[in-house]
């Protein structure tokens, strides 16, 4: 188990509860989700399964669960995007990021251009919507292809006439993703970088 300094321990909450029920996670999988968060949330740790195990003989009657339960209980939790799995070195022991409650109703991206806002008296004629829809798709291209060659530049590669939801964030976010990916380790450690920007966006990494 890497050994983090916690600044504080995070509480379990009616919240948690709810979220469990509703994605009805298994007895297993909700202890492994708070033994999880004391252990560091919203950073990279190293759990042993066996350690979570010595800590359920504290809390359950029944004593440890099997290997099969352990599985699957942490195969709930990554699909209900708790846990975000960086790294498998066994069946047991893995580096995983545990996302706080927050992260799983992630903020929406909301772009507004101000120069482009009409007032909401003023009607644009015919011609005037042709040449708006005109400039906003050139604005759109010249933005795509400023991005593809951002990440282009750090050898992380998009296809830019494939649907990708990069386009959906602000060059500083973007940015900010770039940071994060060297900060993990870059391509000496991330396998898929591609995967991890989007990621990183979604889950607005460099908050936490």
């Amino acid at each position: 188990m890497t050994q983090n300094k916690k600044k504080y321990l995070p509480t379990w909450t009616d919240k948690h509860d709810a979220f469990s029920l509703k994605n009805k996670l298994t007895p297993c999988a909700k202890l492994l989700w708070r033994w999880l968060m004391k252990e560091g949330q919203g950073q990279e740790i190293e759990p042993d399964l066996n350690d979570f195990n010595d800590w359920v003989v504290k809390h359950r009657r029944q004593g440890k669960y099997s290997p099969n339960h352990l599985k699957a209980a942490l195969k709930e939790l990554i699909e209900c995007k708790i846990v975000h799995l960086v790294k498998q070195y066994t069946w047991r022991i893995v580096k995983c990021i545990t996302r706080p409650l927050s992260w799983l109703t992630p903020k929406k991206n909301l772009h507004i251009d101000n120069n482009n806002c009409d007032s909401p008296t003023s009607k644009p004629s015919k011609s005037e919507n042709r040449l708006y829809s005109s400039s906003t798709s050139s604005s759109a291209v010249h933005y795509k292809e400023k991005i593809t060659e951002l990440c282009k530049q750090h050898s992380i590669n998009y296809h830019p006439d494939k649907p990708c939801d990069l386009y959906n964030y602000s060059l500083e976010e973007i940015e900010q993703a770039i940071k994060i990916f060297y900060q993990r380790g870059g391509h000496q450690k991330i396998i898929n970088p591609p995967g991890f920007i989007l990621d990183c966006l979604y889950w607005r990494y460099w908050e936490y």
